[in-house]
């Protein structure tokens, strides 16, 4: 691989993985909640990128490399995911009431 196509590709897995974890992070105090918009904001752009990519450039080059750094970036905020609920602390933690009057 060309050593310029391979820095695209980790500049846009950090680009993707920065979009992960703001997602996770405002994704509020459920586990699942977190995971789901984690997800769903690192994947957003993988059509609009497509269709940018097919309509603007004639190189294919183009077309390959959206390609191949969306599935990489799609297995790496998988395992991700999966990752940062096994570090989530608050799971099974004691939740003491406090009556307020």
């Amino acid at each position: 691989m060309n050593p310029r196509n391979l820095a695209k590709v980790l500049l846009l897995t950090n680009l993707r993985n920065v979009g992960f974890t703001v997602g996770y992070l405002l994704g509020g105090p459920g586990i699942d909640t977190q995971r789901v918009l984690g997800v769903g904001t690192a994947q957003r752009n993988f059509a609009a990128a497509l269709l940018i990519g097919t309509s603007n450039f004639d190189d294919p080059n183009v077309v390959s490399t959206i390609m191949v750094t969306s599935l990489l970036m799609m297995v790496s905020v998988l395992i991700l995911g999966k990752k940062l609920t096994e570090v989530d602390q608050g799971q099974g933690a004691k939740v003491e009431s406090v009556e307020i009057s």
